[in-house]
């Protein structure tokens, strides 16, 4: 008859090769976790700021369309457009180091003020131009340089037709 030992635990080395395996497992997994974070704050920044150049786009178009005027400005040493959208009430945009600024008054109404924050693209370009006998607004946003982007990125460019809707309502009140 044989004797056969009764384990009652487990060896050192046992002990040793499953702790050393957790510890493998926690650094990889604590890798893949910075990685992912820093993935997800770079597309948080693409997104914010795809959002923001969305809503710079839009507010600027809605306000050249409806202007009756638009000139150059150039204060305090930032460059500009300045739309005048009739009876008083004034639209500037002015590229005030990095990001671009919207001032709107209207007679009677509190100043409003908006910024547009354009952290990865180079400074705002606002000019007026004529083309066949139409005025347009165009804002051009390069993008600076980054080491870590593969193809160079395309500017994005802003058009917006000066006085579109106001010419439209000028139409409609010649034919009353």
């Amino acid at each position: 008859m044989t004797h056969q030992r009764l384990r009652r635990g487990y060896s050192l080395i046992e002990m040793l090769i499953v702790i050393s395996g957790i510890a493998i497992l926690f650094g990889m997994s604590v890798g893949m976790i910075h990685m992912l974070l820093r993935l997800d704050r770079g597309n948080r920044a693409r997104i914010g700021e795809k959002t923001t150049i969305s809503r710079l786009a839009h507010a600027l178009r809605r306000d050249a369309h409806a202007a009756v005027a638009a000139r150059r400005v150039e204060a305090e040493g930032h460059e500009g457009v300045a739309f005048d959208l009739g009876k008083g009430h004034k639209v500037d945009y002015v590229d005030e180091g990095g990001r671009l600024v919207r001032h709107e008054t209207a007679p009677g109404e509190t100043p409003r003020r908006e910024a547009y924050r354009l952290p990865s693209r180079g400074r705002p370009k606002l000019e007026l131009r004529e083309e066949a006998g139409q005025r347009w607004a165009i804002l051009t946003l390069d993008r600076n340089p980054n080491a870590q982007e593969i193809a160079p990125a395309r500017p994005v460019v802003v058009e917006a037709w000066i006085g579109k809707d106001a010419g439209l309502a000028r139409a409609g009140e010649g034919r009353r």
